[in-house]
């Protein structure tokens, strides 16, 4: 199992994992604090409604959605 980490594109991917472990705790924290939890998730269901219709119009979803 250490010998995977004798490739340099997985020493990058823990590092990164890492990485976004320490900081997505934090910043999610701060987010509640400020009470932006949930823009994102308010964004993501407004675009998949865009997607939606757009399929069903035969249109390209990603120009639909935006």
């Amino acid at each position: 199992m250490i010998e995977l980490l004798s490739y340099a594109f997985l020493q990058r991917a823990l590092v990164a994992g890492i990485i976004v472990g320490i900081i997505a705790p934090l910043l999610g924290s701060f987010l509640m604090v400020r009470r932006y939890s949930l823009i994102a998730d308010t964004l993501a269901h407004a675009s998949l409604a865009g997607v939606a219709i757009g399929a069903a119009l035969g249109l390209q979803p990603v120009f639909a959605a935006a």
